[in-house]
């Protein structure tokens, strides 16, 4: 090995001059590789810091949602914005795309949530009935109705076609921050400010189990393509993996000394992106809980995360205005 590439110690950490990398410390006096990567492209057009981040189911757009009370639609491999459409006058907190990609949900500052025609950029509907910002809207698996979190501690199930509101789901005692529905459509995960983690049957409605653990505002979710595994992450600086059928703290990914405002997970669960106030997104081996990664270029915090289809290219949507691309060994 040349001098240029000899490892040197700095703060107990272990890096190899002149190329940015890292090898942090790890058991029993071992030492895994910790790299550190370069964004494919930014996305700018928001003028606002940017919320949320949707890929469509294809892979080759990109929705974000954003405090300047629009949402916009981007081309993923060239980066451009395609269009753009009001969100009605309000910041736009929360984004999602149907499983045939051709419709969209949006949850805004002013209570309410909204479904678009992704194509056209038409509003579809218009669902009132929150007392408070609606934080996060997720279609179901077969796209016949949505969820909406929000502010007033609740959920809300409606039905899209007709717009009606088909039950309230009441149990957490604060802000409802993200929600996700399991493959079966029958069930479903919401994160609160309450720091709980709640299971829900959506027929019944009502909570079937409650995941303990974290210390602080939990503010994002993400679920594994066989909704076996979850992630969370927390303002109590902590991402937390979850067995659902257990209802069972599997790993916590801790002392990342920042803020937890967006997590994602690989469809495996192999792979858990982590990313917060710091403005730097962490990627971690869910099998050994080890960082194999960060990815730094964001010039504020990092609200939202999601992971193209194929797993290879990871969008992240911060303040700073600004939606960024990062590739990645497929995950």
């Amino acid at each position: 090995m040349t001098s240029d590439n000899k490892a040197r110690t700095v703060n107990r950490r272990l890096f190899l001059a002149g190329t940015g990398a890292l090898l942090a410390g790890g058991a029993a006096g071992g030492y895994w590789f910790f790299g550190r990567e370069a964004s494919l492209r930014t996305l700018r057009g928001h003028d606002g810091e940017v919320r949320s981040v949707a890929f469509t189911p294809d892979g080759k757009h990109i929705l974000s949602g954003a405090d300047d009370a629009t949402l916009r639609v981007w081309n993923t491999a060239n980066g451009r914005n395609i269009k753009s459409f009001p969100g009605e006058g309000n910041e736009v907190l929360s984004v999602a795309i149907s499983s045939d990609g051709k419709k969209a949900l949006s949850g805004s500052q002013d209570m309410s949530m909204r479904l678009w025609d992704l194509e056209m950029g038409h509003l579809l509907n218009h669902f009132r009935g929150h007392s408070g910002a609606v934080n996060t809207a997720v279609f179901s698996p077969d796209g016949k109705t949505a969820l909406s979190g929000s502010d007033d501690d609740s959920m809300k199930l409606w039905d899209l076609k007709t717009g009606k509101l088909i039950r309230t789901f009441e149990g957490h005692s604060d802000g409802v921050k993200a929600i996700a529905f399991l493959p079966d459509g029958a069930r479903a995960l919401s994160a609160s400010e309450d720091r709980t983690l709640k299971l829900w049957d959506i027929k019944a409605g009502r909570a079937t189990e409650n995941f303990w653990g974290h210390s602080g505002v939990i503010r994002a979710l993400s679920l594994s393509a066989d909704g076996n595994t979850a992630l969370t992450g927390a303002e109590d600086q902590t991402a937390r993996l979850w067995d659902i059928a257990g209802a069972t703290d599997i790993r916590s990914f801790d002392k990342m000394q920042t803020e937890i405002f967006a997590v994602a997970l690989a469809k495996d669960a192999k792979t858990a992106f982590v990313a917060g106030a710091d403005a730097t997104i962490t990627r971690f081996d869910t099998a050994t809980g080890h960082p194999v990664a960060t990815f730094k270029g964001h010039r504020g915090p990092v609200n939202a995360l999601a992971i193209s289809p194929d797993g290879k290219i990871l969008a992240s949507a911060s303040a700073d205005k600004t939606v960024k691309l990062w590739k990645v060994a497929a995950a």
